[in-house]
């Protein structure tokens, strides 16, 4: 943590320190003789939701897709590196598995990339920015820093549906506060709601633990059934640079349309998640006659009271002309995903900032897009899903979108952004759209 002010104007601040930010970071290191750039985070050290590490749980993407393998292979914050430097590279190559990787082993790689870098600061609250002599000026615990260039990488908020807020933290928790929450479920009658991968993987955590199973649990879902990832190549296609721009050039309303349809390409859960969970019930249920697991697919959570000794809980079932149905439950975790929020520290510069139906409107370069003339730029990570697409939150784009930012703030090409192919030619499909659009005018 820094404790005195530095007199030198970076030419990039980032502001928060997770795998987005780190991966511009690390992108960014053999030019921090051309590049002045350092960056902020009020955690105490580097983790990545610490709440959903359960021992089993695997990322979703290829072992490719970490910081800076996309872009730049020969890059000393690879994955393979970290294998290699923590003496494992032959041991993981002998298990013969590429997918599939331990999330906790993804977060021991970010954490070694982390103490590679000397420009990162944790215990380090950014309270404030604003745009003054063409130049941003960042509050960081009181200490004051100039900035030519933002890079917002804060993250994302979970998602709480607004009647639950008042009772968070006394038995309702978000998925991302599972584990660190220490809640005690044994003996217990849980509701998870949602039906997504982060609740997926708290139903399993539930029922592995024999020793400590609990009395009941509810599984709710507005989907209408239990539904797996779509993990085919060509929905993996959805996933590339190419895509991206692809899906950027399109209009608002073919936009919103096509992030409903592609919503289980990110939103599922995996089939080996799935299966597991099937095959511990069938095991539950038939070999120890033990009934424990009730499915709730097409059901809202609509509502949740307090009493004095437990919630109850009101769902809609969607199928059944929206019938009503009440539940007393000890326990409600709120597998509900996470939002984008605008960022407070950013209240300030309210006046230059443009928005669309309040989210930020982003340029092609992952800036944000101002109303007012401003010298230097705002670059957001994890804020265009919107205007490029559902793999904007997702790691696979990770290492291309930081290498388009620095591409833009040293006003050169120092990474080729442009040479990967696509087995489906969405070039063709943005001429013909744009031309179909021009003849229907």
């Amino acid at each position: 943590m820094l404790t005195t002010n530095e007199s030198s104007v970076y030419d990039l601040l980032g502001v928060g320190i997770g795998p987005s930010n780190l991966s511009t970071a690390a992108l960014i290191a053999p030019y921090n003789q051309q590049v002045n750039s350092i960056f902020f985070d009020d955690k105490s050290e580097f983790n990545w939701y610490p709440g959903m590490l359960f021992p089993d749980a695997t990322i979703q993407v290829s072992i490719l897709k970490d910081l800076v393998t996309m872009v730049d292979p020969t890059s000393q914050f690879t994955f393979l590196n970290f294998l290699k430097e923590t003496g494992r590279l032959y041991m993981f190559a002998s298990k013969g598995q590429f997918d599939g990787l331990k999330r906790r082993e993804f977060v021991q790689y970010f954490k070694w990339a982390v103490a590679r870098m000397q420009n990162l600061h944790f215990m380090s609250t950014v309270q404030r920015i604003e745009y003054k002599d063409d130049c941003f000026e960042v509050t960081v615990n009181d200490v004051s820093y100039k900035a030519k260039n933002l890079a917002m990488g804060a993250g994302l908020s979970a998602n709480v549906p607004g009647f639950c807020r008042k009772h968070i933290g006394s038995g309702m928790v978000h998925s991302s506060q599972f584990l660190t929450s220490n809640v005690d479920f044994s003996g217990k009658r849980i509701m998870v709601v949602g039906g997504g991968q982060s609740g997926a993987e708290v139903i399993l955590f539930l029922l592995k633990e024999e020793e400590r199973l609990p009395l009941s649990v509810q599984w709710i879902s507005s989907n209408y059934n239990f539904l797996p990832l779509e993990n085919t190549p060509f929905s993996n296609e959805l996933y590339t640079p190419k895509y991206s721009d692809y899906f950027y050039n399109l209009h608002k309303e073919d936009k919103e349309k096509l992030l409903e349809r592609q919503k289980f390409t990110s939103d599922g859960v995996s089939e080996k998640t799935l299966s597991d969970i099937y095959e511990t019930i069938y095991n539950y249920k038939f070999l120890r006659d033990i009934d424990i697991l009730d499915f709730y697919p097409g059901t809202y959570f609509t509502n949740a009271e307090r009493t004095e000794n437990c919630f109850c809980a009101e769902v809609t079932l969607k199928e059944k002309s929206s019938a009503v149905q009440y539940m007393d439950v000890d326990i409600i975790v709120l597998a509900t995903g996470f939002n984008y929020q605008q960022h407070k520290c950013l209240e300030p510069l309210d006046g230059y900032i443009s928005t669309t139906d309040g989210k930020y409107d982003v340029a092609e370069d992952f800036s944000i897009v101002t109303t007012k003339d401003m010298k230097g730029k705002i670059y957001i990570h994890n804020g265009a899903r919107h205007v490029r697409g559902v793999a904007d939150p997702n790691l696979s784009l990770l290492a291309w979108r930081s290498a388009k930012i620095i591409n833009a703030l040293m006003e050169q090409k120092v990474y080729n952004t442009e040479i990967d192919k696509s087995l489906l030619s969405w070039d063709k499909l943005t001429i013909m759209k744009n031309g179909f659009r021009a003849r229907a005018i």
